[in-house]
């Protein structure tokens, strides 16, 4: 089981790591100000898959695996001169995407597990910045 777990947790590491959202942060002197109220709750989520990256690469090491290099994708290389209401939805895609792989890898693992219980609270974390970037983009609208 553990290989298993140590395969879907670097799959995992690879998705956290290739995001818009990784990219999104290096734009910030290209924001106009209406766009700025959006950045410190991005900061905060960049933050918390940051530690999510953390908390993968602990629980791979954990079970005598080894994580994989960290890599961004090329895909996300372009948008730095992008406005954020043209990110945001990116990032929303990507974030849906991640729910779905978490929710499949919980049900690949035991949910009793160490490793099931991390994948959880990780998930959770993300359905939450889903729901928070969704509030932002409501409250914004004009």
């Amino acid at each position: 089981m553990n290989s298993q777990s140590i395969e879907i947790l670097n799959e995992l590491l690879g998705h956290e790591t290739a995001t818009h959202l990784e990219r999104f942060v290096e734009s910030e002197h290209f924001l106009s100000w209406v766009s700025a109220r959006h950045m410190l709750n991005l900061r905060r989520m960049l933050g918390e898959q940051k530690e999510h990256e953390r908390w993968l690469t602990d629980e791979i090491l954990r079970l005598d695996g080894a994580p994989r290099p960290r890599t961004l994708s090329l895909s996300t290389a372009g948008t730095h001169y992008l406005d954020v209401q043209n990110i945001l939805p990116r990032i929303l895609r990507e974030k849906d995407a991640l729910i779905d792989l978490y929710r499949r890898a919980i049900e690949a693992i035991p949910a009793n597990s160490r490793t099931g219980q991390l994948l959880a609270r990780i998930r959770a974390r993300h359905e939450q910045h889903v729901a928070d970037i969704r509030l932002a983009s409501a409250t914004a609208a004009p």
